[in-house]
């Protein structure tokens, strides 16, 4: 879902860096677990206020599909997030209709 927001090009540095930072955080984790005498039952609610503060992040910070508003007709929440999306990935200009009709399509087409 986040990957939405960069080019295509940049996708796949995008996931390595996710995947390499929490194979970090997991084992710093583990470590600082395994040395200190919490034992499991702090790891597991520490890993689940993580996961909740994640969660609750990516919510809020990560728009909805162009194709979900598409589909249900809310036109000017999806102009605001093809405009997002454009800007995020350094395509935005001011006359960008053209550009807006262009993804519009794109989006009825993958229906």
């Amino acid at each position: 879902m986040m990957t939405q927001m960069v080019s295509r090009a940049n996708q796949a540095f995008i996931i390595t860096q996710i995947l390499v930072a929490f194979a970090l955080a997991s084992v710093f984790v583990t470590a600082y677990f395994r040395y200190t005498n919490y034992g499991w039952r702090f790891l597991i609610e520490c890993a689940t206020i993580a996961l909740i503060l994640m969660t609750v992040t990516v919510w809020i910070l990560t728009p909805e599909s162009p194709k979900y508003l598409y589909d249900k007709e809310e036109y000017s929440e999806l102009d605001l997030t093809l405009r997002t999306i454009a800007r995020t990935n350094g395509k935005y200009s001011h006359n960008s209709n053209e550009e807006f009709q262009g993804a519009t399509q794109f989006v009825r087409l993958q229906r």
